[in-house]
């Protein structure tokens, strides 16, 4: 009996190991997708695009990876370790190589090209590819809306227009203005402009009161 006791208490504690070693591995992985997707959220939310405030999820997201990491170690299991290396090994990466930009550029095309009711009949799209150094854009807007723009962004002789950007009040205002129409933060637009070098645009009329504004943004 003793024997068979001895004999179930290992069963019991390989069964709490391997136990343990899931519940690890599952965590790891758990935290590395929500670092995946803070990456991504924390791209829309600097910019101002995805219109809120998350930033507390992308240092939570820290949290979770360092705990994973220990966890791992703490539990002494060889995938868990592996997978925090990994999970480590990519954020160094994502910071040197600057994927958390890779992926703004990505969500600010999607965002724009999947939201389209916008008030005021104000619909931007992306038009084209962006670029390492340019992101291209269009914005449809009505006169009605196109009146209270700044004159800066929005000339309807249908010229191509290329100026260095001064960041005077007229800059800030048309991009707080655009940013207020794609629920931006007015803030984080301001941010975002620091780094804006050049713009190019051009307006076309469409008829009916309707302009199209295509946009180049250096930076």
């Amino acid at each position: 009996m003793r024997g068979f006791s001895v004999m179930d208490n290992a069963v019991i504690k390989s069964l709490k190991v391997k136990k343990i070693k899931t519940i690890s591995g599952c965590f790891s992985i758990f935290s590395f997708l929500v670092y995946i997707i803070s990456l991504l959220i924390y791209g829309l939310c600097r910019y101002g695009y995805a219109g809120m405030y998350v930033g507390g999820l992308y240092y939570l997201s820290y949290i979770l990876i360092i705990f994973s990491i220990l966890f791992g170690i703490f539990s002494l299991s060889k995938n868990s370790i592996v997978i925090s290396m990994f999970i480590v090994a990519f954020i160094l990466l994502s910071n040197k190589y600057d994927v958390r930009g890779f992926l703004f550029k990505s969500g600010f095309q999607w965002y724009v090209a999947s939201h389209q009711d916008f008030k005021n009949n104000c619909i931007p799209y992306v038009y084209g590819e962006s670029g390492s150094q340019v992101i291209s854009w269009c914005m449809r807007v009505h006169d009605s809306v196109a009146n209270n723009m700044s004159d800066v962004i929005y000339d309807p002789s249908g010229e191509i227009n290329r100026k260095k950007i001064d960041r005077s009040d007229e800059w800030m205002e048309a991009f707080v203005f655009l940013a207020k129409k794609t629920k931006g933060s007015a803030l984080n637009i301001m941010n975002f402009i620091e780094n804006l070098h050049d713009v190019e645009y051009m307006t076309y009329p469409l008829g009916n009161g309707y302009y199209e504004v295509w946009y180049n943004l250096y930076y």
